[in-house]
């Protein structure tokens, strides 16, 4: 059974891999796209580099969706800032999501096989794929509900624990 479970977790892992580098590739070589990015995350994050995110009246786009909170778009900011490809906003979250999967999958007990294919099944889902182009912030919510989960489950007084780490 152990050897069938270890060869399903690395069949799994190259799969996800495979995927992660398919959007990467496009990520670098395509334009944004999406409709929501276009009007809505892009303007909010270009907001938070000129210093207008506190001043929506500033902020470009589609008129109404500019007063709507936008704090994931500070990842998008940074990446902005760092003059990375947008497109891999959300190539970097469902990274971020399987290692925190993986982190909860050993929390939980599930051993280091099923831990693996629990995180490669959730970055796996169809919701999760089709948003890997885009600037949407659904996979950073999930990275950050399944953080809280984690740190909930791992309760320390540590300082790092602070920055979630």
């Amino acid at each position: 059974m152990q050897i069938k479970l270890r060869i399903l977790a690395k069949i799994s892992l190259i799969l996800i891999a495979y995927i992660i580098i398919y959007y990467i590739f496009n990520g670098i070589n395509l334009h944004t796209f999406e409709g929501d990015s276009i009007n809505y995350h892009i303007p909010i994050a270009k907001s938070y580099l000129n210093g207008t995110v506190a001043n929506p009246l500033y902020i470009k786009g589609v008129p109404f969706l500019k007063y709507s909170p936008g704090s994931s778009e500070g990842i998008l900011a940074i990446m902005m800032f760092l003059k990375l490809p947008w497109n891999i906003y959300n190539v970097l979250a469902a990274v971020s999501l399987f290692l925190i999967s993986l982190y909860v999958g050993k929390t939980f007990k599930l051993g280091k096989n099923l831990s693996l294919i629990f995180a490669t099944s959730i970055i796996g889902l169809h919701g999760i794929v089709r948003w890997l182009n885009t600037q949407v912030i659904d996979i950073w919510l999930s990275v950050f509900f399944l953080l809280s989960i984690y740190l909930l489950e791992n309760p320390n007084k540590k300082k790092r624990n602070i920055f979630c780490f």
